[in-house]
């Protein structure tokens, strides 16, 4: 039960933090190199070696797809995957980057 309570406070704090922080930002912050195309920018994949890019950046919604590898998500899902953060460290390093 507690345990329930404590996912419901969180889900506020990380929606909001989701929504400030820009995936294509989180992405030049860590050395990939993005192109735009369209509205939308396109990467070497960061999750497996390549020469074409083939990760995409959508960026109103915030989300990456790898249409080589299939690695996908949101800005919180880029940090636990890239940076191998566990799941409490990578909403603590998605808080500090929204500036809360």
């Amino acid at each position: 039960m507690r345990l329930m309570n404590f996912k419901s406070d969180l889900k506020p704090l990380i929606t909001t933090a989701l929504s400030r922080v820009s995936l294509a930002e989180v992405f030049h912050q860590h050395g990939i190199a993005l192109r735009k195309q369209g509205e939308d920018y396109v990467a070497c994949c960061p999750f497996h070696s390549e020469k074409t890019p083939s990760c995409h950046v959508y960026t109103k919604q915030n989300r990456y797809h790898c249409f080589g590898c299939h690695a996908h998500g949101d800005t919180l899902t880029f940090l636990m995957q890239h940076d191998g953060h566990p799941f409490l460290e990578a909403v603590e390093t998605l808080a500090d980057m929204a500036g809360g």
